[in-house]
């Protein structure tokens, strides 16, 4: 990933501007290979490989791209993408505002299934959901009516399928439906807080847990810590930061909640091997 500062993109789409789009990934990759240049969307995005090669950067991490595959980003991460011209399947992009989640039940799937960037799918689990991408796409070419709350439920369907291969999953079978929320709710709790909150009582508390039992269930499910999980989200913070602004490392610092900047350096080289500043010398 280059540059230092990252562009945030919105969708653009002139029948229905600023609310979903998708496209085929045949008809967009007709003139080549795709290589789009590190930054973050406003919206959620989701890229379908039913076959294809390339390679997906996303919040720092490698992911080599192959076929039967499903990759999920929410708004604000950042990613750099390469993809093969004979790579078939489809680009979704939808803002929060079109999918709308009133059932507290969907939309725990919803939060759970967009906590995972890749979904590497077998083949017969993938048939089951091509279906349900086609017929989206079908619904949003022709337009007729009702189409978007078809798209939604095609949509719903999706998130219950790789909701079910999550559970299916073996790193997740010791996790029940208790320990699910409190890590949902913890997860969303220091995704909002953890600039202004890094204590672990304060997380705790406002779970209503001692730190010692949150610390018990974020080991039976993830094998982290409370601190751990608080300490990647300041730290993958502290990366966009760096790469998305000009800004000086002590100005980051005190955005992110650290009123000492050298505290601030030795906490990040801790945790990635890099200064602030050598870490964003290395992506320019």
């Amino acid at each position: 990933m280059k540059t230092q500062n990252i562009q945030i993109r919105s969708i653009k789409e002139p029948h229905n501007p600023g609310i979903f789009s998708i496209q085929n990934l045949t008809q967009l990759l007709k003139d080549g290979d795709m290589f789009e240049k590190i930054h973050r969307h406003d919206f959620f995005y989701i890229l379908v490989i039913h076959s294809g090669k390339g390679n997906h950067q996303i919040d720092f991490e490698n992911f080599n791209i192959s076929g039967n595959s499903i990759f999920i980003l929410k708004p604000g991460q950042v990613h750099q993408l390469y993809l093969k011209k004979d790579s078939q399947g489809y680009l979704i992009c939808f803002e929060t505002d079109f999918y709308q989640i009133q059932d507290i039940q969907t939309k725990k799937v919803f939060n759970t299934v967009n906590r995972v960037n890749l979904f590497s799918i077998p083949f017969n689990s993938f048939q089951n959901i091509k279906p349900h991408f086609d017929a989206i796409y079908n619904e949003h070419t022709s337009q007729q009516s009702l189409f978007k709350k078809s798209i939604i439920t095609h949509l719903t369907l999706i998130y219950i399928e790789l909701f079910r291969l999550l559970k299916n999953d073996i790193s997740l079978k010791k996790t029940g439906s208790y320990e699910e929320e409190v890590l949902e709710n913890l997860i969303e709790l220091i995704e909002h807080n953890a600039h202004q909150q890094k204590q672990v009582s304060f997380y705790a508390l406002s779970l209503n847990l001692t730190a010692f039992q949150l610390n018990s269930v974020l080991k039976t499910t993830l094998g982290k810590t409370c601190l751990q999980l608080l300490n990647e989200q300041l730290v993958l913070e502290s990366k966009r930061n760096l790469l998305a602004t000009t800004n000086q490392v002590k100005e980051i610092a005190f955005q992110l909640g650290y009123d000492d900047p050298s505290y601030f350096s030795r906490f990040f080289k801790k945790h990635t091997g890099y200064t602030p500043d050598n870490f964003r010398k290395k992506y320019q």
